[in-house]
């Protein structure tokens, strides 16, 4: 069900709805969260003692963001992700987001067998250790404004 009131002009359009839809990207829209609502608490993952505020966050998911980059990823390309719900997973989900990338989620439940995890596995490991290497030697702050 689509709005058929919609102007031609846009580019995009929703179903029947009051709210209208937010017109910018998700890492305007997040870093926007932020400034708002620096010093309050954004992120609580139990199971990790995980209790991050707007600024904490925002700042992990730019230094993720910028390190992506600096790897030579390109906005569009492709990262693909297999994890359960923890901070790492939503921190990447905004980091991609503001680099532009795309994050593919792998399912968890899809039935893989031992070469396939034993690659994604080892693909995955040498990806974070590039990243902190990265994060380690270079101060991104102020890389992505």
């Amino acid at each position: 069900m689509t709005n058929t009131n919609a102007s031609p002009n846009l580019s995009y359009d929703h179903g029947v709805s009051r709210q209208k839809l937010i017109g910018e990207t998700i890492g305007v829209f997040f870093d926007r969260q932020v400034e708002a609502h620096r010093e309050r608490l954004a992120l609580v993952v139990r199971h990790q003692d995980v209790r991050w505020t707007w600024g904490e966050f925002g700042a992990r998911v730019d230094a993720l963001a910028a390190g992506l980059l600096a790897l030579g990823l390109e906005p569009g390309d492709r990262i693909g992700m297999w994890s359960p719900n923890n901070a790492e997973w939503a921190t990447t989900q905004f980091a991609t987001a503001k680099a532009g990338l795309v994050l593919v989620n792998v399912n968890q439940r899809f039935p893989f067998g031992g070469t396939s995890i034993l690659i994604m596995v080892g693909v995955a490991l040498d990806t974070v250790k590039q990243i902190e290497s990265q994060l380690q030697q270079r101060n991104y702050e102020g890389f992505l404004r």
